[in-house]
């Protein structure tokens, strides 16, 4: 969830073994293609000789890294040999790995604004489900009072304090008559 993108409720952050997947996959599309680089030569005159490389078994006396470029053959089929795409192999073959997810209304929220990383963070914990409430630490058999700091009347939960409590409804109250001055009506934080 933390690798997908910040339109699907995500942060952004690169999945490192799928960016490796993809470099692995260009080099593969390389060797594919016969790029007139040193290393494909000595690749097809060691390992390839007479046979066609799309397919050949991996060679068994091949190293780790040659076996892992000829196991990549499999993806060759997300490049296309368009010349403007040819520039950023890696990037396109890394989000078709990622794969389609669905986008959210909430980015506008949590990513369009002056917010400090810390409250970015915040907000995607709220938005996961997975801010640290009482409730939440309770479940995990914790020991910590259950009522809500701001009003101590009910169980702190994500929903009571961002919605129920009346401390956090004054807050928000105010939040978004302080927007309205500063911004009026042009952009809404959901799109």
């Amino acid at each position: 969830m933390i690798c997908s993108p910040r339109a699907t409720k995500g942060l952004n952050l690169i999945n490192l073994a799928l960016w490796n997947k993809a470099v692995i996959t260009k080099t593969c599309w390389e060797l594919a293609n016969k790029k007139n680089k040193l290393w494909i030569k000595w690749i097809y005159s060691y390992y390839i000789k007479d046979q066609v490389f799309a397919t050949m078994g991996a060679p068994k006396q091949a190293s780790w890294m040659v076996r892992k470029i000829f196991g990549a053959r499999g993806n060759l089929d997300v490049i296309s040999n368009s010349e403007t795409y040819l520039r950023n192999v890696i990037k396109h073959v890394y989000l078709q790995l990622l794969g389609e997810l669905s986008k959210v209304s909430c980015k506008g929220l949590m990513y369009q604004n002056q917010a400090r990383p810390k409250v970015v963070f915040t907000v995607w914990l709220q938005i996961q489900g997975r801010l640290l409430t009482t409730d939440r630490l309770k479940n995990w058999r914790i020991q910590v009072e259950d009522t809500c700091c701001f009003c101590n009347q009910t169980p702190e939960t994500r929903d009571h304090i961002f919605a129920e409590c009346a401390f956090g409804r004054s807050l928000w109250s105010r939040l978004m008559q302080w927007l309205q001055i500063q911004q009026p009506s042009t952009t809404s934080w959901f799109d």
